[in-house]
């Protein structure tokens, strides 16, 4: 008996990795506690974070019961972390494994398993995809699934740098500008246009004072719809030119990507894209000083 523990603990310690503590038939220990008050509270940690995830994810389905897609955009040459919101038990941890990236390219019909090289990985610990180095043909729909299950799609826009005006701002801290821009309201339709910054650059310089940048990405978000459809009857906007710029199907849009659309997404309708208020909107590019102290690694 005592070889036959030996052997099968051998063998899941190959399967899911050394360094863990395993019951002989391949059990996390912390999965099954008994009366080991370390592994008790290892165990409701991992339960409690799971039923966290499972709390935020039904928050996030709202009166419509669906999950919430993200439209985000990246940068050719730029890199881009999309992460796999998939609530997962502590029992059935040893199958993320089984957790897979599927892509549609814009024009695609059907989903493909996504080609892993090295710039396109999948986080180990917590299945995150990093798409390094975008490039503009990566555009379209990506999911996480785990055999049936599904998460909620995102819709990643690559645009050419080159090709898009960036404005440079100071932070509003800075004593001259110019500065980023303030959130608009499109009062007849209801849409708010805003800015969602990206986290800073690392600093340009170790030791001294450096650079270091941020982007701002325009975004446009949507009051709720019901609220948009009693102001608009109350509009002074000419009912025939509100139908032939922007229609409803248009705004529910914004019903279904409840975190907005950025400006220059793809999935965008034309006809908000060719709003005034929007088409004069740039994406910004934030710039600030920064000092990091020199250390060894420098």
């Amino acid at each position: 008996m005592k070889k036959l523990k030996e052997k099968a603990s051998s063998i899941f310690k190959t399967k899911f990795g050394k360094g863990k503590a395993l019951h002989f038939l391949g059990h996390d220990l912390s999965e099954y506690p008994a009366s080991n008050s370390e592994y008790i509270k290892v165990n409701k940690a991992k339960w409690e974070e799971y039923y966290q995830c499972l709390r935020k994810q039904n928050e996030s389905l709202g009166s419509s019961l669906s999950a919430t897609p993200e439209a985000v955009l990246g940068f050719e040459g730029h890199n881009i972390k999309l992460m796999c919101k998939m609530c997962i038990s502590p029992q059935e941890r040893h199958k993320t494994d089984a957790i897979l990236w599927e892509w549609a390219p814009q024009e695609a019909k059907k989903f493909q398993p996504i080609d892993l090289t090295e710039h396109v990985v999948i986080s180990p610990e917590d299945k995150t995809l990093h798409l390094y180095n975008l490039q503009m043909d990566q555009t379209g729909q990506y999911i996480c699934r785990l055999g049936e299950s599904l998460t909620a799609p995102y819709f990643l826009t690559v645009l050419n740098v080159s090709d898009t005006e960036l404005n440079e701002v100071h932070t509003p801290e800075a004593p001259l500008g110019p500065y980023p821009a303030v959130s608009d309201m499109i009062e007849e339709y209801g849409l708010i246009l805003d800015t969602e910054w990206s986290a800073w650059s690392v600093c340009s310089n170790c030791g001294k004072i450096g650079r270091k940048h941020k982007l701002g990405y325009c975004t446009i978000f949507s009051k709720e719809y019901r609220e948009f459809i009693s102001a608009a009857s109350n509009s002074t906007v000419d009912e025939a030119e509100f139908t032939s710029r922007v229609t409803s199907v248009d705004l529910e849009l914004f019903t279904v990507f409840k975190y907005g659309i950025p400006c220059k997404s793809h999935i965008l309708p034309t006809a908000i894209k060719n709003l005034p208020q929007v088409k004069s909107r740039n994406n910004e590019v934030m710039v600030g000083y920064c000092k990091v102290k020199k250390m060894v690694s420098c």
